[in-house]
């Protein structure tokens, strides 16, 4: 009897974007809650690039509880992510760890590791799968 496999992929995306928005959020609430008492319809396109900063910082880290939200439910079908999907998140990372070494990027070697470890243990290479 084989067991399902865990989404391990999206729950690490998840995790990765929960912390990149806890971090944004404790670093920049003052900044936030400036923004807010001051109306925030409309204060993120101020000429303010630290409001602007903050505000990709945050979408960045929904996006990535988004993706990790559907990578989990399509692993929950079938663990092995497509090839296609797996070289795409492992050249964001790696052009991302090139571009900004210090930065959290380096978070994204977590799961990209993952999925190539599933897809290679299960179907080898990628010159190897199978339709």
């Amino acid at each position: 009897m084989f067991s399902k496999p865990r989404p391990l992929v999206g729950w690490c995306l998840i995790g990765i974007g929960l912390l990149h928005n806890s971090l944004g959020l404790a670093r920049d609430w003052r900044l936030l809650s400036d923004a807010t008492r001051g109306g925030l319809a409309g204060s993120f396109t101020q000429t303010d690039a630290r409001l602007a900063t903050v505000f990709w910082f945050l979408v960045t880290g929904f996006s990535l509880m988004l993706l990790g939200g559907a990578v989990a439910a399509l692993e929950r079908l079938t663990p092995l992510l497509p090839w296609g999907w797996i070289a795409g998140l492992a050249a964001l990372t790696i052009t991302g760890i090139v571009v900004m070494p210090a930065s959290g990027f380096w978070t994204l070697l977590l799961p990209s590791g993952i999925a190539i470890a599933r897809r290679v243990r299960r179907h080898g290479s990628p010159d190897m799968v199978r339709p």
